[in-house]
């Protein structure tokens, strides 16, 4: 399935919205206001194939984000302000 959340001025994303979405291929969450993604957000997501967190106000990403994304072909990172991954 596929959930845009794409430019809804969002600067927060709580794990909990992600708890039951194991049959999601695509998120999108770009051009949001998203400013820091918290540890293992994605964790259970692990079918995703196609991640968007473009356009946004990212400054650092660490190796647990993404955590469990074993399937993810595709992650759009373009457009943010990454200091750190």
């Amino acid at each position: 399935s596929y959930l845009n959340m794409s430019t809804n001025y969002l600067t927060e994303i709580s794990p909990i919205l992600f708890s039951d979405q194991n049959g999601l291929l695509i998120l999108d969450l770009s051009k949001n206001q998203l400013n820091e993604l918290d540890d293992f957000l994605f964790e259970n997501v692990f079918n995703l194939k196609i991640l968007k967190l473009n356009s946004n106000k990212i400054k650092n990403i660490t190796r647990l984000v993404f955590r469990g994304l074993f399937n993810l072909k595709e992650l759009y990172l373009s457009n943010n302000l990454i200091d750190l991954i």
